[in-house]
């Protein structure tokens, strides 16, 4: 995925989990990209692209997860998010076992979770929004 296509993927992404949750924006908004290295450049950029819509947006951000690969920060990074009462959540999972019970303990308490680049197919997460590195 290049670039353009990344940071296109952010915005879109950002712009559906309000209209899953509330509907409409409000300072107190705080949305959460959560990955399991967030000094990969490829989620730098993401995590660049989910600032400016926040900003954009009039919301709050975080992006959020360990500076090297770590499933189990990421896991907590995912709980913090979801202490913190997100208003949505994009998490690109690495362990999706690991991982359900947060993302459906996340989604009981109302906080939309979609996943990204990679999934948690058996969770309650909303949607994947991802490719298909198979099919080509």
């Amino acid at each position: 995925m290049n670039q353009r296509k990344l940071v296109a993927f952010v915005l879109t992404s950002i712009l559906f989990l309000p209209l899953l949750s509330c509907g409409g924006h409000d300072a107190d908004e705080k949305y959460f990209l959560i990955s399991a290295n967030i000094k990969i450049p490829y989620w730098e950029m993401a995590g660049a692209g989910l600032s400016q819509a926040a900003s954009d947006l009039k919301v709050r951000s975080k992006f959020d997860g360990p500076d090297g690969y770590d499933p189990k920060a990421e896991q907590e990074a995912l709980q913090k998010a979801i202490q913190q009462k997100a208003t949505g959540i994009l998490i690109s999972v690495v362990d999706p076992a690991l991982m359900k019970d947060d993302i459906d303990r996340a989604i009981a308490s109302g906080i939309p979770v979609i996943t990204v680049d990679s999934d948690a197919p058996s969770s309650k997460r909303l949607f994947f929004i991802g490719t298909n590195n198979y099919l080509l």
